[in-house]
């Protein structure tokens, strides 16, 4: 769907900020399409978790909650010390019904 960009040092920035425009805009799909680019093509982007965290909301946004339970399930596992990652374990718990 996405022109390829030349790789620099931005451009990892640059994908994840299209998937941020997606996702202000409750474009929640192409959203989920810009985050999955990221994650599959910049390996050592430090936006790893963040893609991550919002591929997931947009999944919940779709009512993909089974989906988005996974994608959480995924960044807590490859990203245990990242922000993102603590919202990820609440996000989670609320998904499975369980309380705070």
């Amino acid at each position: 769907m996405f022109r390829e960009l030349p790789v620099n040092g931005l451009t990892d920035n640059a994908q994840y900020m299209i998937g941020e425009c997606f996702f202000s805009q409750k474009k929640y799909a192409p959203a989920i399409e810009a985050f999955d680019e990221l994650i599959l093509n910049y390996p050592e982007s430090d936006k790893l978790a963040a893609s991550h965290w919002k591929k997931a909301l947009a999944l919940i946004e779709l009512k993909k909650n089974d989906e988005a339970a996974a994608v959480l399930k995924i960044l807590i596992q490859k990203y245990p010390l990242d922000d993102e990652a603590r919202s990820a374990q609440d996000k989670l718990k609320e998904l499975q019904g369980i309380k705070k």
